[in-house]
């Protein structure tokens, strides 16, 4: 399995994109191969997946009203308040994720 190196560059939060990780889909010759799953990921790998997702909460508000200025104001809003929902939401897994803990099985195993 490839290994993931990870650094502090403080460069990729003043990098204006959306980061969308893929992951492996067997297509084509490699139709017989397992599919890539969350079950086993590595520490790195979580690590990665978090940062990638904390870049882009860095990156949504901007976003946001780059993309919807021209949009009327209640849908503007309503998209705030969804955003910030789920920004709320998410924080607590993205912290597991962030000290490489898969947030899927740590509230498995506190509930």
């Amino acid at each position: 399995m490839p290994k993931i190196v990870l650094t502090t560059d403080e460069t990729l939060s003043s990098d204006y994109c959306f980061i969308v990780p893929l992951f492996f889909v067997p297509i084509g010759v490699l139709k017989e191969e397992e599919f890539f799953k969350t079950s086993k990921f590595t520490q790195e790998q979580w690590k990665l997946l978090a940062l990638c997702w904390r870049h882009n909460f860095y990156w949504i508000k901007d976003l946001e009203k780059e993309y919807l200025y021209k949009t009327k104001w209640i849908k503007r809003k309503g998209l705030e308040i969804m955003t910030n929902y789920t920004l709320r939401k998410v924080e607590p897994y993205l912290k597991l994720m962030e000290e490489g803990i898969n947030p899927l099985d740590y509230e498995k195993k506190n509930k």
